[in-house]
């Protein structure tokens, strides 16, 4: 079968194809590894982890709000005092599924779709400007997030997600502490291989899959802002937390609007790259700094001043994205397709 015989498809058969292939495929993988290694991917976590995990969770969640830099502290603990094999096993697995799942289908369906394969995709507009405001924008996401979980709260989302899948946020908090002890650096693997497992592959591969697959197949069938929203939504999905469901909604329209606009996908891999990282650093930092730096750290001071920098956030991601619309305005007959 020729790969004329795939681009002729129809865009329906396109996205269905897509999406089963997303599924199907992370099945394969994960069961093709539990057969090769002897490993359910859904056990990786050994019942004494699990059980410090718990300990931990009940710890860090004060007043319905989960203390960052106690987690981060008793993550490294717990990694400390767990064997480095076992915790890189599991991260080699993870990130296997991932990189197959999400990278390498992406590149073969991106391939097999469009006429000019990647460089369909990736369209060559190089603005400085537009790498500049990814990078200011990608800094100031998280506010998002934090904003994202209150909004939860506010439409009763917790609530919904308590009945439907028996989920609160200790048993979230108690999963997250769970993955970042098998994600995170350790004494068998630096921070350069972590870097690239959790924060480079998966930038590439869902930024290629939803945005520069997906979303181009949902706008040749509606507009661009229905299709924007709809692999928003797929890709808020996906994460399966809908504690976190409407931060990664609004995170994927914000990197489908960049993509929109920018016309090249090396944008929202960036704003997706650094927001992936600031995870990682967030933990280098909270975990190597002494008690004295971190009492500064959450101590009074302008930036730590919520409201203040609440609106800095805003304002920043608001000018940052009114620069790729401007850009996109003002190129408009040349890069619009």
């Amino acid at each position: 079968m020729s790969l004329d015989t795939f681009r002729n498809w129809s865009t329906p058969k396109k996205i269905i194809s897509t999406v089963i292939s997303m599924l199907l495929v992370n099945v394969i993988v994960s069961l093709l590894l539990m057969l090769v290694t002897g490993i359910n991917l859904d056990e990786l976590m050994n019942p004494e982890v699990k059980i410090k995990s718990s300990a931990l969770a009940g710890k860090v969640i004060i007043n319905n709000d989960v203390e960052v830099i106690a987690e981060l502290k008793g993550i490294q603990s717990i990694i400390k005092e767990t064997p480095p094999g076992e915790l890189n096993k599991a991260f080699y697995l993870l990130i296997t599924v991932n990189l197959v799942s999400y990278l390498g289908l992406g590149l073969v369906l991106i391939h097999a779709f469009f006429k000019e394969g990647f460089k369909e995709v990736l369209v060559h507009n190089k603005t400085p400007a537009l790498f500049i405001a990814s990078v200011l924008l990608a800094y100031h996401i998280p506010k998002l997030g934090s904003d994202a979980l209150q909004l939860n709260e506010y439409l009763k989302l917790d609530l919904l997600q308590n009945w439907l899948f028996n989920s609160d946020l200790l048993s979230d908090t108690i999963k997250s502490i769970g993955e970042m002890i098998y994600i995170m650096p350790n004494d068998g693997r630096g921070y350069l291989i972590t870097f690239i497992g959790i924060c480079l592959i998966p930038a590439i591969g869902e930024e290629l899959l939803f945005r520069g697959l997906l979303m181009r197949l949902f706008s040749e069938r509606t507009n661009i802002h229905n299709a924007i929203a709809i692999q928003a939504l797929l890709f808020a999905a996906v994460h399966f937390n809908l504690t976190n469901f409407l931060y990664y909604f609004v995170l994927g329209v914000v990197l489908g609007y960049l993509y929109y606009w920018g016309r090249n996908i090396a944008f929202p891999m960036i704003v997706h790259l650094i927001n992936n990282s600031l995870v990682l650093f967030n933990y280098f930092v909270i975990t190597t700094a002494s008690k004295e730096s971190l009492n500064n750290i959450t101590g009074e001071g302008v930036f730590n001043d919520a409201e203040v920098y609440g609106w800095m956030s805003y304002l920043t991601i608001g000018l940052s994205l009114g620069i790729f619309y401007m850009n996109f305005n003002r190129n408009r007959h040349i890069i619009e397709e």
